[in-house]
């Protein structure tokens, strides 16, 4: 969905060091959980991300699900590397784990973040104020200055209609790594790729 996988795609994608766009986006999924309803979005979608430098990312979405189902966490993100993985919670919390599993070292987001708090990974309640409060301040002051630059979560959010795109097109959607613009993807899934704007509205 584009509503909760952006903000843990973009902590993953600058764990990982990822600077570019997907090259392939592959999903699979749903409204599994209620049919008899006017929701008409997929509750349940499983993405995946492949980058051109070797790594992926997967994204599970259980919106109707209320249990915490991995490592007591009803939502976050796991970077697996070599020699390790690290863990980020929805809490500003995050755990370090060695090869073994072991875990090595946690720590609390409160005790880095500056400033407003932007810097934390807690996805709701006063991160939606400090974020709103920085972007209407840099409309306000006419600054690009945002706590996100938009080169870099523009990328994020393009993962989540990626996976949009490959779900309901049914099919993988394959993209330039570096411009983000769509190379292959079924009829279905072009057709979600833009819309009609009015004119002066157009996307640049």
């Amino acid at each position: 969905n584009g509503n909760n996988a952006p903000h843990f795609t973009d902590i993953v994608r600058l764990a990982m060091g990822e600077s570019g766009y997907p090259k392939r986006t592959t999903a699979g999924g749903g409204r599994y959980f209620y049919d008899n309803d006017d929701w008409e979005w997929p509750d349940s979608v499983n993405a995946t991300w492949e980058f051109s430098d070797r790594k992926f990312i997967t994204w599970e979405c259980v919106s109707c699900v209320s249990n915490n189902p991995y490592m007591g966490c009803n939502t976050g993100g796991m970077v697996y590397g070599l020699e390790g993985a690290v863990l980020f919670r929805a809490n500003c919390t995050s755990a370090m784990f060695d090869a073994s599993g072991k875990l090595v070292k946690e720590w609390n987001g409160t005790s880095v973040a500056t400033g407003e708090d932007l810097a934390k990974t807690m996805s709701f309640g006063s991160m939606d104020v400090a974020h709103l409060g920085n972007f209407v301040r840099c409309i306000r002051e006419g600054s690009v200055n945002t706590a996100s630059p938009v080169e870099e979560a523009v990328k994020s959010v393009a993962m989540t209609h990626y996976a949009n795109m490959a779900q309901l097109g049914g099919g993988d959607v394959i993209a330039n790594s570096k411009t983000g613009a769509i190379v292959s993807a079924t009829q279905e899934a072009k057709m979600l790729w833009s819309r009609e704007y009015a004119p002066g509205w157009e996307m640049c």
